[in-house]
């Protein structure tokens, strides 16, 4: 992990390291708020970029200018941050690191994402990028909005660990997972690790079980409250779960079956085991290690019930251990590896010393 604060991406001279002074000698400067474009134009992330850059090439640092992060009029709801100064880049660099905690030891940001790795050092990573992301949108919300201040009490506010969701992370590509089947997600293990506090070893028959109550418990919440629900979300017998999109609705109404989901090799699609792929992607990236090594290494896909392997002459111990770095469910390996009890508790002992 980094240890040495560095300048953000796109900062004023950005040569990496220590923040530094913000250039001065511009007499003038351009009005950013003169041509912002109204609120529909920017809605796309290509619109957003592709105005971000004529920014830049227009003037190299202009988030940055406390001219532009100081709210120069009152906000029209009664709110007026004209008084307040500029967060500066030091007391900024305070507070990340604070959130970020020193090596070694997660800060109440990077203490999020230990969800989704057993590495402090991987969740400190991963906590700099999203906080890096998270001041630089910022940044250039408040320089293009004349009522917002760069203050800090709002990085104070942007970097409490209540704001960082881990749907937001996976909304993003390669993933691509939308927030409600995120929110799913995060019911569905803790329902899971639940139910493995009370019985102990799971199955993908209770694995399916637990995802398709959940799924079920959701959507009649969605229902309820007239809220949306979104799309992708299907059971592990591949129905699609929205009761208000059109096939479904039509099946319901006639008596019929819901019109099951396949996958392009004609298996029948699993909401929940497709859900579990993605969250095994994204801890291996983590990792830095692809699914396709650990099929190499294991000869088998950790996130899938596919490919059992014959065991004999495997040294469980060293597969385990591979499998525990790169922050797969141990379980989830010796269900699949059709282990018993015994083998199970000697293998994952052995692993763990």
């Amino acid at each position: 992990m980094r240890t040495q604060p560095r300048k953000p991406k796109g900062a004023p001279n950005g040569t990496g390291g220590q923040y530094d002074h913000l250039p001065h000698g511009h007499d003038t400067l351009p009005d950013l708020a003169q041509d912002v474009p109204d609120e529909g134009t920017l809605q796309s992330h290509r619109a957003r970029r592709e105005y971000y850059q004529a920014r830049d090439r227009a003037q190299q640092g202009w988030m940055y200018m406390d001219q532009f992060l100081k709210a120069s009029e009152p906000a029209g709801d009664g709110h007026d941050w004209t008084s307040q100064p500029v967060c500066s880049m030091a007391r900024e660099m305070e507070l990340v690191e604070r959130a970020i905690g020193p090596e070694g030891r997660p800060g109440p940001v990077a203490r999020k994402f230990l969800t989704v790795t057993d590495s402090p050092s991987q969740a400190q990573d991963l906590a700099r990028t999203w906080v890096d992301g998270t001041l630089l949108a910022l940044r250039r919300s408040c320089a293009l909005d004349p009522t917002r201040c760069y203050s800090e009490p709002l990085v104070r506010a942007m970097l409490a660990p209540g704001t960082v969701k881990l749907e937001r992370i996976l909304a993003k590509p390669p993933y691509c997972l939308s927030a409600h089947r995120s929110r799913i997600g995060n019911r569905y293990r803790e329902r899971l690790d639940a139910y493995k506090r009370e019985h102990g070893r799971v199955d993908d028959r209770i694995r399916d079980r637990v995802w398709d109550e959940t799924l079920a418990d959701y959507v009649e919440e969605k229902m309820a409250s007239g809220a949306s629900m979104g799309g992708g979300l299907y059971y592990s017998n591949g129905q699609d779960a929205n009761p208000r999109h059109a096939h479904v609705r039509r099946a319901m109404e006639q008596g019929l079956p819901v019109p099951v989901r396949r996958n392009p090799d004609g298996s029948v699609f699993n909401g929940r085991a497709d859900y579990e792929r993605i969250l095994a992607d994204f801890r291996s990236q983590l990792h830095q290690h692809s699914l396709e090594a650990d099929r190499e290494s294991f000869g088998f896909d950790p996130a899938t019930d596919a490919g059992r392997v014959d065991t004999t002459g495997v040294d469980l111990v060293k597969v385990f251990q591979q499998a525990a770095r790169q922050g797969h469910d141990l379980d989830v390996l010796a269900d699949t590896l059709h282990l018993d009890d015994a083998m199970r508790q000697r293998v994952m002992a052995a692993a763990c010393t």
